[in-house]
């Protein structure tokens, strides 16, 4: 019995064809009217006999890369079990063909494609009028790849429009339509359909029309904030940008950042045979970074400055998470990025993509392993990776299945992973967890990259920075940012980057480097000592194993030792960071906060010189505490000390807020107030309620300190102080991360040493230990005689 999802075509419904009467047109006309049609190719002199299929893959790379048109490696059964069962354990296989014993064909069995997410017709519709409107109001428009669902809702916002005449909506493609459509060097075509787009490219790229893709990027109106929210973030990681957009949503996110911006004039953009891109003619600043666009110029991934004789990298403002379209990314690290690092003494080391010199090592495989598929679960396929893991029993499979369960988001404007801890892949703050990496080392080492880098297919303690760990000097603190290439320049502009760090990345398009001068070393080598490369990798040289992640991870090492200094004095540290001050705070308060905010500001005090803060548990309110908030008001002249709201402590809130208001009721100036639950509090932060019951339990700070960054704007705060932390690990990583972070947005951080009695630093654990074992004379040594007493008047102690 036939599966629900799966139908069977015979002959008539199938696209056979014979090998001698095969087509550029034919194909072409074929893949556009069905992108996932397979086309069955025979020997009519054989009885039909079934020598090979073509897919649209199998064309397009024939068109682009002059590979083998016909594939003769592929999949056939011969019933229809086993149809069934190959369509449902090969998850990339969409069709099978049935053959006889003579291998001629019969039918085919097809799955059935699940549909794509639904749009929202009004989405299509405002899209399609905001192109036509904006800046190619000069060009025949051409739209391609409208859901027919869209037809009366768009008809109607074009009828009327002063531009409705120069506006085609191709409804009815093909071969023959499409080149009718884009004939006119002043023809402008937008494609909106992903799946057709990758047909229909073949005939754009042959007839040289001008083509925007428009692949569903409007997903991020989900973004928290809306499109002016990621706008404002997106174009906050530069400081100076061009802009191609006359959309009210983007311009209204542009204008609440502090980016500088210059609007081209469209006008002046003209595309150029000679120099294959776009050229700008008219003037603009010698200082802006990027173009920034509402939609991806299909063919170049920058435009031609005709007056300041240089490139423009393009930035497109869509989340296109997971796409083939990195060169932009990289012409912005070539050209902004890395010359702005070395200038400021941070050593950048480049990485060739190992993908891009397979050819070098293909001796050492035994087969092609760009043609695994190794997603689908099967026997076979199970047997290959536990191979490759060296994992006996298979324990590293549940590896595989944690780092699977990992998802991107987009956060900040920027593709990111969320923080998470698992048993094999945990990430805290945007980076992969390194083992052994020293907490107070005083430099950063970057890493940057795609799989290979931060560890795809291993588990933490066998990831590129953990066997880089035991071979760099305790300077340097590995900060494993690896993640996909889309979008890296972002990730890299995220950064704080200091005089004496080291920044480590690898690219894909080693070209752009090499025209700027800049060298680009190989790590193939390393997989030359690996020797048989087919039992290591996967399906392509950066989905590897840990043996191939430690011999990569040396000769990187090695590179950077032989081409740089490692662990070097520097007398003079520069601060080096990209874009515009902190977009948070550019664009608002978080509604949830604002009441909260409203009643803590009544509070504040204006003309007392600078503003600090301390955030305190007191749990209860000890002289190590006094000590802290004396040595901070030697700093500022007012000082807010927030003390967490969060009732998960041994003392409830309202007792630890009364303490710490009569052990500071003599200081001028100190103002406390609660923290609300906008500061260390479950939603922020719920590890830091459990670090005394988990003994290892890494500092989620990143939410927290963006909050309190809001917070500090809207209190004038510049600098907030902590404690040292010798003991407790989970505050310790905390004090680590507000080093980093807090300096983003314009904060300050001291910590400031414990003080000691009896050998041992003063701690509310410490004072709560007594308690419970009634040594209350060591109670009364350890807390200020005014909480001492509050604490015999509430009945925590019994007075002596």
């Amino acid at each position: 019995m036939i599966e629900m999802n799966i139908f069977c075509r015979e002959c008539e419904q199938m696209v056979i064809i014979n090998k001698d009467e095969i087509s550029e047109g034919f194909l072409l006309e074929t893949f556009i009217k069905n992108p996932s049609q397979t086309v069955y190719v025979v020997e009519k002199e054989e009885l039909d006999k079934l020598i090979g299929i073509i897919t649209l893959g199998d064309f397009r790379r024939s068109q682009r890369d002059g590979k083998r048109l016909v594939n003769t490696h592929f999949t056939v059964c011969k019933s229809e079990e086993e149809a069934v069962q190959i369509l449902r354990a090969k998850e990339k296989i969409v069709s099978v063909p049935l053959v006889d014993e003579h291998g001629g064909v019969v039918a085919e069995y097809v799955k059935k494609l699940a549909k794509a997410e639904n749009i929202p017709y009004s989405v299509y519709c405002q899209v399609c009028g905001d192109i036509a409107e904006e800046c190619f109001a000069s060009k025949k428009v051409v739209f391609v790849g409208v859901p027919e669902e869209c037809r009366e809702f768009l008809e109607k916002i074009l009828e009327g429009k002063v531009y409705s005449d120069r506006v085609e909506v191709l409804w009815d493609i093909s071969y023959h339509s499409l080149q009718a459509a884009c004939i006119g060097d002043d023809t402008f075509l937008i494609d909106f359909d992903e799946q057709g787009y990758h047909a229909r490219e073949l005939v754009y790229q042959k007839v040289h029309v001008e083509t925007f893709f428009w692949n569903n990027d409007y997903k991020y109106i989900d973004y928290d904030g809306g499109i002016e929210q990621y706008v404002c973030d997106r174009v906050s990681y530069f400081t100076d940008i061009a802009v191609l957009s006359q959309s009210p949503d983007y311009l209204s996110g542009i204008d609440r950042s502090n980016v500088k911006k210059h609007y081209l004039d469209i006008h002046q953009l003209g595309w150029s045979e000679n120099r294959g891109c776009y050229v700008y003619y008219g003037d603009i600043s010698e200082q802006v970074e990027c173009l920034f666009c509402r939609l991806r110029i299909n063919y170049t991934d920058y435009i031609y400055l005709e007056k300041r004789n240089r490139i423009l990298p393009i930035i497109d403002m869509g989340v296109h998470l997971i796409t083939n379209k990195w060169k932009n990314e990289e012409y912005d690290i070539a050209i902004n990025v890395i010359p702005k690092l070395m200038e400021n003494g941070i050593q950048t080391f480049i990485f060739n993509d190992p993908d891009n010199e397979y050819e070098k090592i293909e001796g050492l495989c035994d087969e092609n392993i760009y043609n695994r598929d190794l997603n689908v679960i099967s026997e076979e396929n199970l047997q290959i990776i536990n191979s490759i893991l060296n994992a006996g029993e298979g324990s590293r499979l549940d590896y595989r299945r944690d780092f699977m369960c990992t998802p991107f988001w987009v956060r900040k404007g920027r593709i990111s992973y969320p923080n998470r801890k698992s048993r094999y892949c945990n990430y805290t703050n945007g980076e992969r967890y390194t083992v052994g990496n020293s907490l107070n080392s005083p430099k950063t080492f970057y890493l940057f990259g795609p799989c290979i880098m931060e560890g795809a297919f291993v588990e933490d303690s066998c990831t590129m920075g953990s066997y880089l760990r035991p071979m760099l000097l305790e300077d340097y603190y590995i900060s494993n940012c690896g993640q996909v290439y889309a979008d890296i320049n972002f990730s890299i502009r995220s950064k704080r980057y200091r005089t004496g760090d080291i920044v480590v990345l690898i690219v894909q398009y080693p070209e752009i480097f090499e025209k700027k001068g800049l060298p680009v070393y190989s790590i193939i080598d390393a997989y030359r000592k690996v020797g048989n490369i087919s039992k290591n990798v996967y399906e392509c040289l950066k989905h590897c194993n840990k043996r191939v992640t430690k011999e990569v991870a040396y000769e990187i090492y090695r590179t950077c030792k032989d081409n740089g200094e490692l662990g070097g004095k520097t007398d003079e540290k520069q601060d080096v960071r990209f874009g515009c001050v902190s977009c948070i705070g550019n664009f608002g308060i978080p509604r949830q906060m604002e009441n909260w905010l409203s009643e803590i500001k009544s509070f504040a005090r204006e003309g007392c010189g600078r503003t600090g803060a301390i955030v305190m548990n007191a749990n209860p309110f000890t002289k190590g505490h006094r000590y802290l908030v004396e040595k901070a008001l030697e700093e500022v002249g007012v000082l807010y000390v927030f003390v967490l709201e969060e009732n998960k402590s041994d003392f409830t809130f309202e007792d630890r807020l009364a303490m710490v208001k009569v052990g500071t009721a003599d200081l001028e100036n100190v103002i406390v107030l609660p923290s609300g639950k906008f500061i260390i509090s479950t939603t922020t932060m719920p590890g830091y309620f459990n670090k005394e019951t988990v003994p290892f339990v890494e500092s989620d700070a990143v939410n927290d300190l963006e909050l309190f960054g809001i917070i500090a704007k809207e209190l004038n705060i510049s600098v907030r102080f902590a404690g040292e932390e010798p003991i407790d690990l989970f505050t310790n990583q905390y004090n680590q991360s507000m080093s980093r972070i807090l300096p983003d947005y314009g904060i300050r951080f001291y910590e400031i040493p414990r003080i000691e009695m009896g050998g041992q630093v003063i701690s509310a654990s410490r004072v709560r230990k007594c308690i419970y074992e009634k040594r209350f004379e060591e109670v009364k040594s350890l807390v200020l005689a005014p909480v001492y007493e509050y604490l015999v008047d509430h009945c925590f102690l019994e007075e002596s």
